[in-house]
Order: C-alpha cells, then structure tokens, then sequence
C-alpha cells in the first residue's frame, strides 16, 4: 500500500498520524528504559544506578530522535491541519 500524502488525508487521518508518530517515539523512549535497567542489573547496580541508567536511556533514546526526528514530521502534519481547518 503507498503511502498517503499528507495533503490528500482526512483531518481524522492527520491527527490519526500524530498520534502514531508520537506513539513510536513512546516506544523507542521505553526501549531505552528497559535497556538502561537491564544495563544496571548486568552490572550489580543498587537503585540508584538503575534510575540513571533507566531514566537516562529513556530520555536519551526518547529525546534525540524527537529532536531530528519526530518533532519536524509532527510539525508538518500541524501545517496541513491548520490548513485545512482555516479552509473549512
């Protein structure tokens, strides 16, 4: 199946799309998390090691790509939706 272009899509499709987008960065940030506890757990941490180690991974694996990522394709699916709401 191709691949819509942003354009042609429903408003329903749109924020349809977002929510997709910002589902899969949820999920990259919470493989992050569990790498970070399985990291600490390999290398004998007590809790706080598994905290940083948890919440670093998830931060880091969950903020970068949003950054290059995920923030400028959600940026270009708002464009569309504004545009379509302002046309009616």
């Amino acid at each position: 199946m191709a691949k819509k272009d942003l354009q042609s899509m429903s408003l329903t499709e749109l924020e349809a799309r977002k929510m997709t987008l910002q589902t899969q960065n949820a999920m990259i940030a919470s493989a992050g998390f569990v790498i970070g506890l399985s990291y600490a757990y390999k290398t004998g941490g007590g809790l706080l090691r598994y905290a940083i180690y948890g919440f670093g991974n998830a931060i880091i694996l969950g903020f970068i790509p949003r950054l290059i990522y995920f923030v400028p394709k959600e940026n270009e699916v708002d464009a569309v939706i504004a545009d379509k709401q302002i046309q009616g």
